[in-house]
């Protein structure tokens, strides 16, 4: 019988590539989410006070309010997550 089909002991065996191709978790994906709202309203403000026409900027502040709230929101569900894990109690109103 021929040994060259029997795995060699000194060689690592073959791994699997990774089933979700690099992807970020979803933490990372908010973040990114503030980091373009950040962006785009701090671009949309200064075009808003450099151009004669202030409404053209107008859409970058509308998707820079749109990007931060997403990403904000992001945090207050990861944060209800996080105590959660840790087991704490989840931050209630205080009653009136």
């Amino acid at each position: 019988m021929d040994d060259s089909t029997k795995p060699d002991p000194t060689k690592p065996a073959a791994t699997k590539p990774d089933p979700t191709g690099g992807a970020r978790p979803a933490a990372d994906a908010k973040a990114n989410d503030l980091a373009l709202g950040v962006v785009f309203l701090a671009v949309g403000v200064t075009l808003l006070s450099t151009l004669d026409t202030p409404w053209a900027s107008l859409p970058l502040v509308a998707v820079g309010l749109y990007y931060l709230t997403k990403g904000l929101r992001g945090m207050r569900v990861r944060t209800a997550e996080r105590d959660e894990a840790h087991g704490r109690a989840p931050a209630q109103a205080p009653d009136a």
